[in-house]
């Protein structure tokens, strides 16, 4: 069903640029980058290094690295090592690194904070690198500093192993250092908090309310488009332009939308474009699971339709490092969001020099476009994913209910504790949450799927719940319906959840757990001293490694739950007796009096002669039976 396409056009430095290059003659001549017709872009002499065209992305300009930002007396000493770096530089995989990874974990994380600190010493990169001392205060002070550390390590060691004879700089990393950072980094990871769920009532709201908006923008699509056409092709002239805009607006009928959505100027709806590409992308992200940067990939054409079924083709290097083509299965209702980027997009580009080439458009296009000014690069938009189409904020404040959603996913986290999620504050969206919460709602609902969020989020992917009910999963394993990345995301979720359900049900259950199983827990909990939460805290990992490992599993039961990993030959004959005696068996008196009351209430709608009747009369008074064995065991 998916085909992971690797991407023949390369977009790493050495494959383009390094292989023609000798270390040994790096010199202010030397190439850093081109275009894609050859054309040098920047020389080693720039103070501005251009890595765009090497970028997953290349319309996005978080490929830049700018040595102004360094001290001018380390300038050249820093353009040296990055260039080390881009040389030699290896990922995980064993590829050359992503322009993105050189400026974020090596030039931003490394090179310019090192820079600044050498600066208030009155030291060079020499000393930095030669001199043991030196190079372990520096881990010291950012590390006390709070400030950020963890890609030291790989900085070092990428260098240190990637040693050339004509790298001016010899690094020593001595035994003390690195066991120092190994245990700052490990200590930063436990305190590490993960990315929350959106509580499920503030995004089934929000949900609601951004389909209300693109319905309503969706269905004034041709007048808008029509407008921004007419807006891009405006010159200057004696009429004012806000007498223009107003005339324009009223020529193409779009009083009522500028008014719904509070535009009166150029400025506002150039902001009103930019809110609805954040809505839009909001709306991906519910939909799909994608990271940011593999949204920021999609252009006007990635929305797909195979018979039914309705995909989202993007790309992604998260597999094994290297780009490749990918898809998302999604709903039929994000057609509208490319339908309606086409139109925006394509009237905003009719002024482009190169319009006939630009049938594939970023979606997410710079508004810069619609300044009438940069008319030459394409460039993406920098998006909030807060700053998007209004959303009620009284519907989006959280209620202890969503607290007590957030403390069943990790009941571990002090929440009330953090500024963000003070009771009545404003719930704060960012792109990661979605795809957190796909995984933790699918797993929770029981099934490793994107139509089991139906369950979860009303109609949020009735046409993929339909999808499936079709039986497309007799035919075709997930693992080839949605992106590799995600489907490990959601597999790896699920051990979590299992866990953290059983820690909170079952070792910290309000009420005496019995059943075999039950009284196993129940005599640990009575032989534990001092603090039973620090206890359980510390013992959390081990009890996740045996759900990873397949050696402990759990699922709730009519009775209380079951933590056997094998099928229930008893759940197949309905026998819910068996699990009083079942070695995994965990048992909860409210649950049993529940299924009691149930099973007389199911009594009465039968004859007293009828194979029914005796049937569940004697499961019921099995159950009164053992019911009254545990009150005896309780001595009630």
């Amino acid at each position: 069903m998916v085909e992971h396409k690797i991407v023949s056009n390369s977009t790493y430095w050495y494959d383009k640029i390094g292989k023609t290059q000798e270390f040994t003659k790096v010199n202010d001549l030397t190439v850093i980058s081109v275009d894609s017709t050859g054309s040098t872009i920047s020389y080693f002499y720039d103070d501005i290094w251009d890595l765009s065209s090497y970028s997953i992305n290349p319309a996005r300009t978080d490929s830049t690295l700018d040595f102004n930002k360094i001290e001018k007396v380390h300038r050249k000493e820093a353009k040296i090592i990055t260039y080390m770096i881009l040389m030699y530089g290896k990922s995980r995989f064993g590829r050359q690194l992503e322009a993105k990874t050189i400026k974020g974990q090596y030039f931003r994380g490394c090179i310019v904070p090192i820079s600044k600190w050498l600066k208030g010493k009155n030291l060079n990169f020499n000393d930095f690198f030669s001199n043991e001392n030196i190079l372990f205060q520096y881990v010291k002070h950012q590390i006390s500093m709070k400030k950020d550390f963890i890609h030291l390590l790989a900085f070092f060691k990428l260098l240190s192993n990637t040693y050339h004879e004509s790298f001016p700089y010899k690094i020593v990393i001595n035994k003390k250092t690195k066991t120092y950072l190994d245990e700052a980094r490990k200590i930063r990871e436990k305190s590490k908090k993960q990315t929350p769920i959106v509580p499920s009532r503030i995004l089934s709201y929000a949900i609601e309310a951004r389909w209300q908006h693109i319905e309503y923008i969706f269905n004034h699509i041709e007048e808008l488009s029509n407008f921004i056409e007419n807006y891009m092709n405006q010159k200057a002239d004696h009429e004012k332009p806000q007498k223009k805009f107003l005339k324009t607006m009223n020529f193409y009928k779009l009083k009522d939308l500028f008014k719904k959505y509070n535009i009166n100027n150029r400025a506002e709806f150039i902001t009103f474009i930019k809110q609805i590409q954040a809505t839009s992308k909001n709306l991906i992200h519910t939909y799909s699971g994608m990271r940011s940067e593999e949204a920021y990939s999609l252009n006007i054409n990635s929305f797909k339709q195979d018979g039914s079924t309705s995909f989202i083709i993007g790309f992604t290097t998260k597999l094994d490092g290297r780009q490749k083509e990918t898809r998302w299965v999604t709903s039929n209702k994000i057609k509208m969001i490319f339908e309606i980027f086409q139109k925006i997009n394509i009237s905003m580009l009719k002024k482009h020099k190169n319009y006939i080439n630009l049938n594939n458009s970023p979606l997410f296009l710079s508004v810069n476009f619609l300044r009438l000014n940069n008319m030459e690069s394409l460039s993406l938009s920098s998006l909030d994913a807060n700053n998007e189409l209004y959303l009620d904020e009284s519907k989006v404040l959280l209620t202890p209910k969503d607290l007590e959603e957030l403390e069943s996913i990790d009941p571990f986290r002090n929440w009330t504790e953090e500024d963000k999620f003070q009771l009545n504050s404003r719930w704060h969206f960012a792109t990661h949450q979605y795809r957190r919460s796909l995984a933790v709602y699918s797993i929770k609902s029981g099934l490793v799927s994107i139509g089991a969020l139906q369950i979860q989020l009303k109609h949020l992917f009735r046409d993929m719940t339909l999808y499936y009910s079709n039986g497309a999963t007799n035919n075709v394993s997930i693992d080839k319906l949605y992106s590799e990345d995600l489907i490990k995301t959601l597999k790896d979720t699920k051990p979590e959840i299992k866990t953290l359900e059983f820690i909170k049900n079952v070792i910290f259950s309000d009420e005496k757990l019995f059943g075999s199983y039950g009284k196993k827990i129940e005599l640990k909990k009575s032989s534990i001293t001092g603090n039973y939460s620090s206890y359980i805290l510390e013992d959390k990992q081990k009890t996740l490694k045996l759900f990873q490992n397949g050696d402990l599993y759990y699922k709730e039961t009519a009775l209380g739950a079951c933590i056997s990993v094998d099928p229930c030959d008893s759940f197949l004959t309905n026998s819910l007796t068996e699990c009083f005696s079942c070695d995994c068996g965990i048992l909860k008196k409210s649950q049993i009096q529940n299924v009691i009351c149930k099973e007389k209430n199911l009594l009465k709608q039968f004859d007293d002669a009828s194979i029914e009747y005796q049937t569940i009369n004697k499961e019921l008074m099995q159950l009164e039976s053992l019911y009254q064995k545990l009150n005896g065991e309780n001595n009630e």
